[in-house]
């Protein structure tokens, strides 16, 4: 990762992104949250290289016509206690100066259009320091308040433990004391959150975004899913690594985890006015709205007109209900039940395949 990290350019991340985005489009996604690492191995005081790399990646999404937050990411040292970062971290890391005029900049180029935001990524506690997080945060609420915050917490067991060491609270525990989180957060991960730290995350409205096929492919563990829904918990859902890019896949996978981890068959308990797939859907499409802080995830007056339609005619839609449907899609089906994505209304132009 490190050796592809360093080979990157503006050209060659812009192509990478429209092939991505244009997958992400076939499968269902219509928004992304691009939770941008790669600034370019370059001079970490120069501006110049890190603004055409986040150009590249949202002319990319406008060239596929996904909608995008792009979320450029503050990272600043390789651990805790100001742990100095290493060569090989070189294309992540930007000074707090360059990172403040990098989202800027952005704003400058972007605020007028209509598929691209602007969001910020302190990419954890261990890569962040208190200095460095308080000065982005000072900054977001004086220039851009409200804005999206994404930030990776609890990944891991060591990180828990070494921020625990570090700072006298877990990582989560630290934020929720420190950084005045409210609904506009989305906590990445969190798979290993205690009880009273989900309880505090649904007491101020955050999300937290999940990864599942990634963090099952990295074996990191799960988040206790099944218990933050059940306490009317807000979740969205994300590919991380790009190891998968169906929101089907991690919706199945959520499940099948809650009920892996329970010995019980229908672990999530929904109510039963429709399926559990069509409530998974619907609650990854409510915690997206929050997560990425654009009205979408909805058809409503007021949000934007993104939408996936299903195969009416394909074999898992034959002779089935609309929530069926949807259950077969969520359960067994794929990409090739999508019959239709719409972005503002428009069929985007990376088509599903």
């Amino acid at each position: 990762m490190y050796k592809q990290a360093e080979l990157l350019t503006p050209d060659v991340q812009g192509a990478l992104s429209l092939e991505l985005f244009g997958d992400m489009l076939a499968n269902g996604y219509t928004t992304v949250c691009e939770f941008q690492y790669a600034h370019g191995a370059v001079e970490r005081t120069n501006a110049e290289i890190p603004a055409l790399m986040s150009s590249a990646l949202i002319e990319s999404g406008k060239a596929a016509g996904i909608r995008t937050l792009i979320l450029p990411v503050l990272y600043q040292q390789a651990g805790f206690a100001m742990r100095p970062s290493e060569r090989h971290q070189r294309p992540f890391v930007l000074t707090t100066p360059v990172y403040l005029g990098l989202i800027d900049h952005l704003h400058e180029m972007y605020d007028d259009s209509d598929t691209v935001s602007i969001g910020y990524a302190p990419h954890s506690l261990r890569a962040v320091g208190y200095d460095a997080l308080m000065e982005m945060l000072d900054h977001r609420a004086t220039e851009h308040p409200g804005a999206a915050v994404h930030i990776h917490v609890s990944e891991q067991v060591r990180e828990v433990n070494e921020c625990a060491l570090a700072t006298g609270r877990k990582p989560i525990e630290w934020l929720m004391q420190h950084a005045n989180i409210d609904s506009s957060w989305c906590l990445i991960h969190a798979t290993h959150a205690t009880d009273p730290e989900l309880a505090d995350i649904r007491g101020v409205g955050a999300t937290v975004g999940l990864c599942p096929t990634t963090e099952a492919d990295l074996g990191d563990g799960y988040f206790p899913f099944a218990a933050h829904v059940a306490a009317n918990g807000s979740f969205s859902i994300g590919s991380d690594s790009n190891v998968c890019v169906s929101p089907c896949e991690e919706l199945r996978l959520l499940d099948y985890q809650s009920r892996l981890a329970q010995r019980k068959r229908n672990a999530l308990q929904f109510d039963s006015r429709s399926g559990t797939g069509t409530q998974l859907y619907q609650l990854a499409l409510e915690g997206g709205r929050k997560a990425s802080c654009l009205p979408v995830g909805r058809i409503e007056t007021g949000s934007f007109a993104d939408i996936v339609s299903l195969s009416s005619t394909h074999s898992l839609s034959h002779d089935r209900s609309p929530d069926e449907i949807m259950n077969a899609y969520v359960y067994s089906g794929g990409k090739d039940m999508i019959e239709h994505v719409l972005v503002g209304g428009q069929t985007p132009n990376a088509q599903p395949l």
